[in-house]
Order: C-alpha cells, then structure tokens, then sequence
C-alpha cells in the first residue's frame, strides 16, 4: 500500500476508489527541483491535477523516475497493490508519518525542500535510490539520512504503536511505576492521563509524589489512592489534543489511461497524491493510546485456625476459671461438698463456660466485651461483644463460622452439662425464651430482670487476627 503524504483513515476522497465510476484527470506539470541521486543529477517534479472540468484536485508526485509523464497525459486511480510489496507500503507510511511528526516544520518553514524530502524518501525505500545533494536543501539531506539509517525501528514502532509498561506494586509513593512505551515516531507528544475506573479515590503522581495530568513515554507515574481505597482502577493515556500528530494509513495511487492491463509493469510514471489540505484530519487513535488496570483487594485481618466447641465468657474471666478448678484432675467443681463450684462454668461440664451480666453493662453503646475459650485449659482464642438493642442481646463476633446462643435470667444446671441439646421446656426452667440451635442467630431474646447468664457454643468457628 503507497504513501505519498497524509492520507488518514477518517478521509473519504473522491479519489479513493477505482470502482466508483472510473474518474479521470488531467496531469500538468507545475514545478521542477534540482536534485542528486545516484551520483546523476535529476529534477523532481510536481504534477497536478485536474478533473473533467479544470477543476485543480490536489498534487502528485512520481512513484517511479525511470518511466515518462507526460503533461496534459489523463490518469485514472489504480490500485496501490500493483505497484508496492506490503513491506514497501509499511516502510513509506511509516516513515512519512515519522518525518510528519519530528519534522513537521520543514512543511511550513521550506515547503519546496518538504516536497523534496518526500519524493527522495520515495524513491529510496521503493528503488533504493541514494540521495547526495538536494537543490537549497542541505538539512533536508540531513533528515532523509536520519530517516533511511532508522527506518527499520520506525517501521516497527509504527506498526506497533504504544503500550502501557508497569505493574501495580506498593510503594510509599503509590502503586506502579507504570510508564508509556517509548515509541521513536512518539517521542515528542504529551499524553493526557485519564482514569475510567475507580478514580474518584486516586490521582496521578510523578516519582516526587506531584500530582500530574500528563506524561511523556518512557516517564514514569504511580497511582496514589486514599487510606483504604480497594476495588478496581482503570486507565488510560492518550495524546493530547494539543499535539499536533498525524498517523499516515492511505494512499491515493494513479496510472496513466493507456497503461490498462498493464499496471504490474506500466510504460508510464505512476503518480502518488500528496494531499497537504489533510494533514489537519483526524488520526487513528488506537495508535497513540494505551491502557492498564489493576485490582486492589480490601484490607483487613485474615483468619485463624479453625476451632470446635468455643464457648464464651466475660473478659478476663480465665484466671479465676483456672484458679477455680480442681488441683489434683484439673476439672471444675460443681456441688462437691466443702468445695466452692468453680466460677463460669457450666455445671456439669468440663469446659463449657457461661458469662454473667449486668443489664446496664448490655445497655452502654460500646456493650460487654467477651473472651471465647476452648479446652480444659479454657485457652482464649478469640473475642466478642454483646449488647442490648430494643430488648434484645446483639452477639457480634470476631469470626466466621456456626454458632448458636441463648439467654437465662439464672445459671442453667443439666445432668450432662450440655445445654446445646437440650429441649425448649427444659430451658425454659431456667428463663430461657427460646431454644437452642447453631442457626447463627446473632439477635436473641434477652430475659427480664438485672443479670443475664448467657451462653454461647461454637460448633466450628475460625476468628479474625
């Protein structure tokens, strides 16, 4: 696919197509610039178009500077395919699109030596022609040789376009670094930093911690979010509307009327347009934007082992559990004669524990605060807090897994110990309103009167560190 100057993808022209109708033009010679190429000198020549009526068209220039064109000659479009190899077509665009956007000037500052410039890069990517002067063109030679000695990583970046490089690690900065890929057509423009997701709760910051609203490639930025800002964040970066870039993708190609059936090998020039009146239109904007992501989990404690059989009882209570106990067989006492019951335990039980509390304790806003034990050795492997909210008793409990509770207004005594199984009309002896069940209740009835028993079993339960 041929190039010869700005042709971009969101331009319709009437001379795109060869199947609409088969237009016809008229060439005219309108103006001849001294060159060397190939240690011979030459002339580069503009040609001009004009349609049916004599209206001018646009300019166009030689594709190859071996064959004749003739003023006053008619063409008619062609297809580009016939004349470059796809590689050739990729070479030419992109470099035209490289010398559009680091070069720009020489458009408006000497456009002769720009149409020079374009028409010399023709002939040395298509025909390998080397270039040695150029008629009040010194730095444009300077230029076509920057061109042709970078034109294989052009070509590549030109294809390629840019990419979001980084990844989202945590810095005391914030997360990243991430950067824009360093592209050699791209290397001058500005890029505006946008987020499309999560970015009510981040900002920009460069390596200093400023915050910014653009980047250049290869610098890099980090994404600052606030304390405990988590979920998912999106963004791009895309050229500023103030950069004034092109990216070249068409071309208009045109072949002499009688060269009919023979435009793989034609007697005369072909001609490709260059079309300055475009090089305002709009680019292709995959090209010049790029895009990331990434997902930042909520914070928060993790979780323990898993325990069964976690009972609860006020803070603090262990030590006067353990003091209570046995000293021989580390059991609770519970109606032994001439021996105090052991405090907080169930009776009858070995390790269940019960808590005692004050209605106005419950009544506070912060609650009652409970230790969760396990064992004969009543080890406390967790916590919970309980409150009186509209008459009842609100369990919270730091962790996750089953657990049931009930109330009594005096301490529960069974043969076995076990309040867990027992029927409603037995519980209901001791104040109890409800039965038992691990149906994760974390609401219960609270019995009437100032001092509540109430007991909690776990049937398997881990607790937040």
């Amino acid at each position: 696919m041929f190039v010869l100057m700005l042709v971009v993808s969101s331009f319709a022209i009437v001379l795109q197509t060869a199947n609409a109708a088969e237009p016809q033009y008229t060439v005219k010679h309108s103006g001849l610039y001294k060159i060397i190429i190939d240690g011979r000198e030459e002339r580069v020549t503009r040609f001009s178009l004009y349609d049916q009526q004599d209206n001018f068209v646009g300019y166009a220039y030689c594709l190859n500077m071996d064959l004749p064109c003739y003023a006053w000659s008619t063409y008619k479009p062609v297809s580009v395919n016939e004349y470059l190899p796809p590689e050739k077509a990729d070479q030419v665009m992109a470099a035209l699109t490289y010398i559009t956007n680091n070069h720009g000037y020489i458009e408006k500052t000497n456009p002769i030596g720009y149409e020079q410039l374009i028409q010399c890069l023709i002939w040395k990517i298509v025909h390998g022609y080397d270039v040695t002067y150029i008629e009040n063109g010194a730095d444009i030679v300077n230029i076509l040789t920057d061109v042709i000695n970078n034109l294989d990583k052009i070509t590549y970046d030109y294809k390629t376009g840019i990419t979001m490089k980084g990844e989202a690690t945590a810095t005391p900065i914030g997360y990243g670094p991430f950067w824009i890929s360093e592209n050699i057509i791209l290397s001058n423009v500005n890029y505006d930093l946008t987020f499309t997701q999560g970015g009510t709760n981040a900002i920009f910051v460069d390596e200093t911690g400023k915050e910014i609203a653009t980047a250049k490639p290869g610098e890099k930025f980090y994404v600052n979010l606030s304390d405990g800002a988590s979920g998912q964040f999106a963004f791009t970066a895309t050229a500023s509307k103030d950069n004034d870039f092109r990216y070249i993708q068409n071309v208009n190609v045109f072949g002499d009327v009688d060269d009919t059936g023979r435009e793989s090998n034609p007697l005369f020039q072909p001609l490709i347009q260059y079309m300055a009146e475009l090089l305002g239109a709009e680019s292709k904007a995959t090209f010049y934007s790029c895009s990331s992501s990434f997902t930042i989990q909520a914070t928060g404690p993790s979780l323990g082992p898993a325990y069964t059989s976690v009972t609860a009882t006020n803070t603090g209570n262990r030590a006067t559990i353990i003091a209570g106990l046995n000293p021989k067989t580390g059991n609770p006492y519970y109606n032994t004669k001439g021996t105090p019951d052991t405090p907080y335990v169930v009776p009858n039980s070995n390790h269940f524990v019960y808590a005692v509390l004050n209605r106005a304790d419950l009544e506070k806003p912060e609650g009652a605060k409970l230790d969760m034990v396990v064992g004969n050795n009543f080890n406390v492997v967790g916590s919970a807090t309980v409150k009186l909210v509209n008459g009842n008793i609100e369990i919270t409990i730091n962790g996750k897994g089953s657990f049931g509770a009930i109330a009594f207004d005096k301490i529960p005594v069974f043969n076995n110990g076990n309040i867990h199984s027992q029927k409603a009309t037995d519980l209901a002896k001791f104040g109890a309103t409800t039965g038992f069940n691990h149906d994760n209740k974390a609401t219960i009835p609270c019995p009437a009167g100032n001092t509540i028993y109430l007991y909690i079993h776990c049937d398997t339960i881990q607790f937040y560190t």
